[in-house]
């Protein structure tokens, strides 16, 4: 059975004022962290120098948190850029600016430089007068003390007023308990608020926490697992069934499952573009193999029937791939019709080289010369 809102709102404010686990004092802790030498410029040289005096998993995450809040300004004239998240992050450690998505994926990569189990979550937030703001957050989970517990360095660093940062360390998100931060902080896949029996977005909006748990078997810990098991591709698709069976409940879910798709349709391009070069890496080795008539380099017959067979399968599967992907990014049809008509004149070539692998192996090998 969930807790009463009263409950939950008194846990959570015992929360904000405690001190993690209660029993480490963090003040020598975060006073060493809140500077390093202005030449340590990565994720991995600033993390390494923050341990290397403490020695738990939790003192070490104290260290990042500390760091981080204390040197990072949140951007709030930030403009979406076309980086990768290392060059991103270099580029926050440069200008020491960044926004939620930067905070928390640079607190999972100076927790992996440490190897301390760390995830990036994705999710919208209600703000201190009760509303739920216009923009999706970004946050921190940590394995810490055999537990999950909750991560929020953004706002940890201070806060906005007026379109205006104003730095301020706050101590409130640093580990605070699943139960009590999902009441401020609702990912949009179930998955990741860490319950054994998740809210919905539903009681989230209304902030309703009182509801009985219909269930309270959902083996979170079994679903992550399977989730790393699987490639980029998959984890994306079934998050997004997740939260569409979680209930399109408000602009920020429907806009983030629309990125989603367009991650997905990228993906789905990425993978065939692999399948097509896996097939054109295997048609050029027998190009190259026919060049030397097959002596130079050496191809036994079952070697030249494996190789067009590998282009063929490859080249076909790509097509294949090509066809399923459904988006309207105009970027992204531009490329696939691009792919689509070098696949044409792919499948002129294929044919041709088809027939003369045919007749080439039907040949009396003495006079195989002949057919070149």
């Amino acid at each position: 059975m969930r807790q009463s809102s009263k409950l939950l709102c008194l846990f959570f404010l015992l929360c904000l004022g405690f001190k993690a686990t209660g029993q480490i004092d963090f003040d020598t802790i975060d006073a060493r962290s809140q500077r390093v030498p202005d030449s340590l410029m990565t994720p991995v040289e600033i993390a390494e120098y923050l341990a290397a005096d403490v020695d738990s998993d939790l003192e070490k995450a104290r260290s990042l948190y500390v760091w981080i809040a204390y040197n990072i300004a949140y951007d709030v004239d930030f403009k979406p850029t076309p980086y990768n998240s290392e060059e991103a992050l270099e580029k926050v450690l440069q200008t020491r600016a960044g926004v939620c998505s930067h905070y928390s994926e640079l607190f999972k990569a100076m927790c992996e430089a440490l190897e301390i189990r760390c995830f990036l979550v994705s999710g919208y937030v209600r703000d201190n007068n009760g509303d739920i703001a216009d923009l999706s957050h970004a946050w921190n989970v940590v394995w810490i003390d055999s537990t999950y517990r909750m991560v929020d360095a953004t706002w940890a660093a201070g806060y906005i007023d007026e379109n205006e940062f104003y730095p301020q360390f706050n101590d409130a998100y640093f580990l605070v308990e699943p139960g009590a931060f999902v009441q401020t902080h609702m990912p949009f896949d179930p998955v990741w608020q860490f319950l054994l029996a998740p809210f919905s977005h539903t009681d989230f909006i209304a902030q309703d926490f009182s509801t009985e748990a219909s269930d309270s078997s959902f083996r979170f810990e079994d679903s992550i697992a399977h989730h790393l098991e699987l490639n980029r591709l998959k984890q994306l698709m079934h998050r997004n069934r997740r939260i569409a069976a979680s209930g399109v409940e408000h602009p920020l879910i429907a806009k983030e499952m629309e990125q989603n798709e367009l991650l997905i349709a990228y993906e789905q391009y990425n993978l065939a573009i692999d399948t097509l070069n896996d097939g054109v890496d295997a048609y050029n080795a027998y190009v190259d193999g026919k060049n030397g008539f097959f002596r130079n380099p050496k191809l036994e017959d079952a070697q030249i029937k494996t190789l067009i067979e590998q282009a063929r399968s490859g080249i076909e599967e790509a097509d294949h791939m090509l066809l399923q992907i459904q988006t309207d990014d105009a970027e992204l049809l531009v490329s696939m019709q691009e792919q689509k008509d070098k696949l044409s004149g792919f499948f002129t070539d294929l044919e041709r080289e088809e027939k003369f692998v045919e007749r080439y192996l039907k040949t009396w090998k003495v006079v195989r010369i002949f057919l070149f």
